[in-house]
C-alpha cells in the first residue's frame, strides 16, 4: 500500500513496458507530493485528501470516457502557450479523487526523450489536482 497523499499509476500495458516512462512517473509522483507539501495542503492530517492519478491510453481513454460518463466529470486544460488539450476524468469521493488522465503517444514521447524540467505533462497533473481541490472548496 502506498501512504504518498499523491499517487500515479500507469493503466495501460503498452506505457508499463517502458522502463523510461515508469522512471518519469516515479519522478512526477515524487515531485506531485513535494509540491502538494509546499501548497500546504497537508497542514492539517485529519483532512489530507488522496489523489489517485491513472495514466491511459488513447484507446482506453476513448473507451472508458463513455462508460464512466454518469461517475466522473471531464476536466480539459490547455497549458499558456502550448497547443496540446490535456483530457483527465475526474470523482471526488469522501476520500479524495480519482483522475483517469490520457497521455497520447505524442506525450508519452515527451516524457521518455525530454528532460523532467521541459517536460509538461506533470505540470498538468498538478494543475488537475489543483483544480480538483478547489473546486470543492467552492462548493461547500
Amino acid at each position: 500500500m502506498n501512504d504518498l497523499p499523491i499517487t500515479v499509476s500507469l493503466n495501460s500495458a503498452h506505457f508499463k513496458a517502458e522502463k523510461a516512462l515508469l522512471h518519469y512517473f516515479g519522478q512526477v509522483e515524487a515531485w506531485l507530493n513535494f509540491q502538494g507539501l509546499s501548497a500546504n495542503w497537508y497542514a492539517d492530517e485529519a483532512a489530507i485528501r488522496q489523489h489517485h492519478f491513472k495514466i491511459v491510453s488513447d484507446d482506453e481513454f476513448a473507451k472508458l470516457a463513455p462508460a464512466l460518463a454518469n461517475e466522473f466529470v471531464l476536466l480539459k486544460i490547455r497549458q499558456k502557450g502550448q497547443d496540446d488539450l490535456y483530457k483527465a476524468l475526474y470523482k471526488s469521493s469522501q476520500n479524495g479523487f480519482e483522475f483517469i488522465v490520457l497521455l497520447d503517444e505524442e506525450q508519452a514521447e515527451l516524457c521518455i526523450k525530454q528532460p523532467f524540467s521541459q517536460v509538461v505533462f506533470h505540470r498538468v497533473l498538478f494543475e488537475f489536482a489543483k483544480r480538483s481541490l478547489l473546486s470543492e472548496q467552492k462548493s461547500n
